[in-house]
């Protein structure tokens, strides 16, 4: 029952995506890799600030080769960002032949420019790679000698605990401990990352500028830099008065705190940004406010909680999304709220005995920003536009 009701939670809960590693993993005692582990701990990746553990799959297609597969999935991402695989110590051919030939419909790897073995690991030489599916960054990991070849793939902003997974299934390190942060006030939090961050302005554009950039920052992998960011605008946050963009940061940061699994603190948080939002009547901020609550709830593994604030959030989130057009110099200048980036401007032109049809066209550079300017064309008889969240 509970299985079911988790997968209509991570269907529903399309516009953010946010993962809690299992309980047990952070409580077990780390063990020696034996080839059974159900899971092990990753721990949190130097270069994104990410926090992830390998889980023992049992649906890929190597399994069939004797294989044994590690599903690695990490905080604040529902869907899975690596592997890890032990290939068998007979057939290894036979197994790496179907590794490379499954890799191949995922990403196109530089096989030939392989980089230096993982320190620890020589025999692993980690190769660049790009996603087949929007060109993202990747990386794969070549079987290297060993009793039971390893070998390991994901994203490349996991590239450093994906190596290290490798280095403790070869036994040449021990697991990384589990990451179970201790909470901070916020405004302590903020002070330990303003200075660093280079953050300092108080006007409006300033912190405008800086909201931006933490959401750019979070789709960028930069987990660190943007929870640091919304720290910062969040401890600015008058409790006796409503600000949106306090709220708004507030939320933010409640949920950063959600993912890190210190769900009492963050308990706390999403209390002070619904009151700092209480009296605003922005529907924008509602959508994003029910749809990080229902991220929250599933974190916390309530799922119905979860599907609730799921079908509320989605039915403001459509509702609510709105285009700003203004006409200046031969240009339409086309605006929607920040916490919207991430969203995909279309357009469609068409004569006007056709009105409004199916031909919509991605505006190009418009899912990395919340404002762009068109140039006019007077040949065109109407011209119509649309946010849509892209499909994942």
């Amino acid at each position: 029952m509970a299985s079911g009701r988790m997968r209509r939670v991570i269907r529903r809960v399309g516009l953010i995506t946010a993962v809690v590693l299992s309980a047990s993993a952070m409580s077990a005692q780390a063990k020696p890799f034996d080839g059974f582990n159900e899971h092990f701990n990753l721990g949190r990746s130097a270069k994104s600030g990410v926090v992830c553990e390998a889980k023992r799959g049992f649906d890929d297609r190597l399994i069939s080769t004797g294989a044994r597969v590690w599903n690695v999935t990490c905080r604040g991402w529902s869907q899975q960002l690596g592997k890890l695989y032990q290939l068998p110590s007979s057939h290894t051919g036979t197994a790496e032949a179907a590794w490379r030939t499954a890799l191949a419909t995922t990403a196109d790897c530089d096989f030939a420019n392989a980089a230096p073995g993982t320190p620890g690991v020589s025999t692993f030489n980690p190769s660049a790679c790009k996603t087949k599916a929007g060109g993202l960054d990747y990386v794969a990991f070549q079987p290297g000698r060993h009793p039971s070849p390893l070998a390991g793939e994901g994203m490349a902003a996991i590239a450093d605990l994906l190596a290290g997974g490798l280095k403790y299934m070869a036994g040449a390190a021990p697991e990384p401990q589990a990451v179970a942060e201790q909470g901070a006030d916020v405004s302590q939090v903020a002070q330990v990352h303003v200075d660093s961050l280079g953050l300092a302005g108080d006007s409006e554009q300033s912190a405008d500028r800086r909201r931006r950039q933490a959401y750019l920052s979070g789709q960028g992998w930069q987990f660190s830099d943007a929870e640091a960011v919304f720290a910062a605008l969040a401890a600015q946050a008058n409790p006796d008065t409503q600000c949106e963009s306090c709220a708004e940061a507030m939320y933010n940061f409640a949920l950063n705190v959600s993912n890190k699994g210190r769900f009492a603190e963050a308990d706390v948080y999403f209390a002070q940004a619904n009151a700092l939002a209480a009296n605003l009547s922005d529907s924008s901020l509602k959508g994003l406010a029910l749809n990080y609550l229902a991220a929250h709830a599933r974190n916390k593994g309530d799922y119905d909680g979860a599907i609730k604030y799921a079908d509320q959030a989605m039915a403001a989130r459509m509702a609510t999304v709105t285009l700003a057009p203004v006409v200046s110099g031969g240009k339409i200048n086309l605006a929607w709220p920040a916490n919207q980036i991430g969203w995909q401007l279309q357009h469609q032109v068409n004569p006007l005995t056709v009105g409004i049809s199916t031909n919509w066209i991605a505006v190009p550079g418009s899912t990395g920003t919340n404002q762009i300017s068109l140039p006019l064309d007077s040949t065109e008889a109407s011209a119509f536009f649309r946010l849509v969240f892209p499909q994942q």
